[in-house]
């Protein structure tokens, strides 16, 4: 007589569950209906813009030299944004890259400064850096890229000499063409500061546009101090800046 106690039932049991669960997979794969991803929703590209050549506050060397650039998001998508990602390419390279302070841009932001080194504006002729942005929305998911900007940097002015009795700053640049140059300068203690109106020259092709600026009658004679300079150019669309310092006694 065949057995047919508990553990026998069981068995059964067991291998009629499993039919059903093979016969219930048939089905479902004979009868289910194609998969559709759902697509993903990114965050569309910014538009990003050259802002400004500007000094920015260095601990180490007081001033330096920074392209800055400025950016805006289309729609209402900035509730949603964690941070942007900045990416540069000088003409020299190949790719793209994150660079000192480019990643995790707070995403609230929307101007960044690169600072620059001494040797990245070209000694004679012009160079480009270019730049592109994508905001990271809050899952980590990057968004669109932007275009690209491109900044033209051309030589940098030379400071010629700061004449203590007049008190004014005297530089030159060797652009050709229309060129439009000022002078900035900030106290050491931070809370002097004045910028010149820009003035334009049109130099002869074998000589350098020699510019002048002197320091208001408000403010003669200087505090006593280290003052910062910055050399401003611009000529066409192209861009330059030299900065460095002067002791006043």
């Amino acid at each position: 007589m065949p057995y047919t106690g508990p553990v026998y039932q069981r068995k059964r049991m067991c291998l009629k569950y499993r039919y059903h669960l093979v016969l219930l997979l048939l089905i479902h794969i004979l009868t289910c209906l194609p998969y559709t991803p759902i697509p993903i929703q990114k965050l569309p590209k910014p538009s990003l813009f050259f802002a400004e050549m500007a000094f920015v506050p260095d601990p180490l060397e007081g001033y330096r030299e920074a392209i800055c650039l400025r950016w805006t998001m289309p729609g209402t998508e900035n509730e949603n944004i964690r941070s942007f990602t900045l990416i540069r390419k000088f003409s020299s390279d190949s790719l793209f890259e994150v660079f000192g302070g480019s990643r995790l841009i707070p995403g609230d932001t929307c101007r960044f400064c690169d600072i620059l080194d001494g040797h990245t504006f070209p000694f004679v002729g012009f160079d480009s850096v270019f730049y592109r942005i994508y905001a990271v929305d809050k899952s980590g998911l990057n968004g669109d890229t932007s275009d690209i900007c491109k900044v033209i940097l051309a030589p940098q002015p030379r400071l010629l000499g700061y004449d203590a009795d007049r008190y004014c700053f005297k530089w030159e640049s060797w652009i050709r063409g229309g060129v439009f140059s000022w002078c900035a300068v900030r106290h050491e203690n931070k809370l002097l500061e004045w910028t010149s109106e820009p003035a334009v020259l049109f130099p002869q092709t074998d000589e350098p546009a020699l510019f002048s600026s002197c320091f208001p009658d408000s403010m003669k004679p200087p505090a006593a101090g280290r003052w910062y300079y910055g050399l401003f150019v611009k000529a066409n669309d192209s861009y330059s800046l030299k900065i460095g310092y002067v002791d006043v006694k």
